[in-house]
């Protein structure tokens, strides 16, 4: 899984480029803002300087700052365990979904009877139907493999 603690530099040098760039228009709203000039002061540019430095200014902090906030954290394998043992599994609560037709998978109405019994009470775990055989995991595994 990818997971960056950096921003990648391109995009920090865009970021203080952009905040740079967004100076100008700052600073010639403001003079239009101040002088009472025959130019229209709410005009939508001006308008759009004043309300944009603040996000460059964000982003140029962060370009600075440079992380990305992600904590980046790992994971024993006694951790990671499958809620269910693929040897338990009921065959006959299996997804409606590969005998659905193009219309019911379209508009997700293959998964109607689960939403209605979630709307009534809390599911659990032997509520939510299985995964037929050849879409689980370790049966797509074995044909990317």
């Amino acid at each position: 899984m990818f997971c960056a603690k950096h921003h990648p530099p391109s995009l920090r040098i865009w970021w203080a480029v952009l905040f740079a760039l967004s100076i100008w228009p700052l600073i010639s709203a403001i003079i239009q803002f101040a002088a009472n000039s025959p130019y229209d002061p709410t005009s939508l540019d001006d308008v759009l300087a004043i309300f944009i430095f603040p996000v460059t200014l964000l982003l140029l902090v962060l370009s600075i700052r440079g992380d990305t906030g992600l904590v980046v954290e790992e994971f024993s394998p006694e951790v990671i365990q499958p809620l269910v043992d693929p040897e338990t599994i009921d065959s006959s609560n299996v997804t409606s979904y590969t005998r659905s037709n193009f219309f019911r998978r379209a508009v997700r109405f293959w998964m109607s009877s689960l939403l209605e019994k979630g709307s009534e009470q809390a599911l659990q775990l032997d509520d939510i139907p299985h995964v037929v055989p050849e879409d689980r995991a370790e049966t797509l595994f074995e044909l990317f493999d």
